[in-house]
């Protein structure tokens, strides 16, 4: 009797123990993306923060400017964290 084409494959654990099949490698490459995009809103933020509020720029701006750029430096540090604990999860030890 031939084998069922379309059932699934049997897992073969790894050499390290028991498959992780949680995760399939994608959460990689979402923590990047939120690790990168983190760093450029960081860099966005902290530019308005220094135009709006270290510099003598008093346009009308500035006092949209300001919290919009602490606001943003906030959301930034959020998704750094994020992409960090997608990097490592709080239960996995790596050493």
């Amino acid at each position: 009797m031939k084998p069922n084409p379309y059932s699934p494959p049997k897992a073969v654990p790894e050499k390290g123990g028991a498959r992780d099949t949680k995760h399939s490698g994608r959460p990689g490459c979402v923590a990047w993306f939120f690790l990168f995009f983190g760093g450029v809103v960081a860099s966005l933020g902290s530019m308005w923060i220094y135009t709006f509020g270290l510099t003598n720029y008093r346009a009308q701006r500035s006092y949209v400017g300001l919290p919009l750029g602490v606001a943003t430096l906030f959301f930034s540090l959020v998704f750094v964290w994020f992409g960090y604990s997608l990097l490592h999860p709080p239960g996995r030890r790596d050493r």
